[in-house]
């Protein structure tokens, strides 16, 4: 018998693990954090560009030998502009340190850009990032239409270099309400136990 396609269960609710992903607020070290590829589609040297605007300092988080070409064109720019005290890299850890690598990190970013794969990496990361506790300021282009951000509440969409720096502004002037608000915000979308629990009550309502 063929299954009709609004009988199938597909659900991809996502959620971060709250063993491994959890606020672990320390003094911070770095303004702002993106986990991303060292690869092109990343548009790292874009969000370098806009940071390079602030007197704030850029953790990029990312995988050294996935493109090794395009890693050193990337640290030969932040050499060029003698921004090394200013734009970190930093090759991918395992995930039980990332807590505590999070913890050190005030506002997680991305650029004014699409993900090459907005329902798979990108958004993990962003989850990964809420379930620490950490604000976010995304690109409009990336997360026009998103559950990730309460603009104003948890974070803010910049759509150019000056409300990048002005949201970044009012974040940090009040870095604790953004973060508590992070921290609801995944309780109340990306919540392990609560997608498990949806998923089952969805399944058994279909029986």
């Amino acid at each position: 018998m063929k299954t009709e396609e609004k009988d199938k269960i597909i659900i991809r609710k996502r959620s971060a693990d709250p063993s491994v992903f959890y606020p672990n607020y320390q003094p911070i070290k770095y303004d702002f954090v993106y986990v991303a590829g060292f690869v092109p589609v990343k548009q790292i040297p874009e969000m370098i560009k806009l940071v390079m605007h602030t007197k704030r300092k850029l953790l990029v988080l990312g995988d050294f030998s996935r493109t090794r070409e395009h890693y050193l064109q990337i640290k030969n720019i932040i050499d060029d502009f003698h921004f090394e005290d200013q734009i970190i890299l930093h090759d991918f850890i395992p995930q039980t340190e990332m807590a505590d690598l999070l913890g050190q990190c005030g506002v997680f970013v991305w650029p004014n850009i699409r993900p090459e794969n907005p329902s798979t990496t990108t958004n993990r990361a962003v989850i990964e990032g809420l379930a620490c506790g950490i604000p976010l300021l995304l690109g409009r282009r990336a997360f026009n239409e998103t559950e990730f951000v309460k603009p104003g509440v948890n974070g803010y969409l910049y759509d150019d270099e000056n409300s990048f720096i002005e949201f970044s502004d009012r974040i940090f002037n009040n870095i604790n309400l953004h973060r508590y608000f992070s921290r609801e915000l995944i309780k109340e979308r990306f919540s392990f136990k609560e997608n498990f629990i949806n998923f089952y009550n969805e399944l058994y309502s279909r029986l």
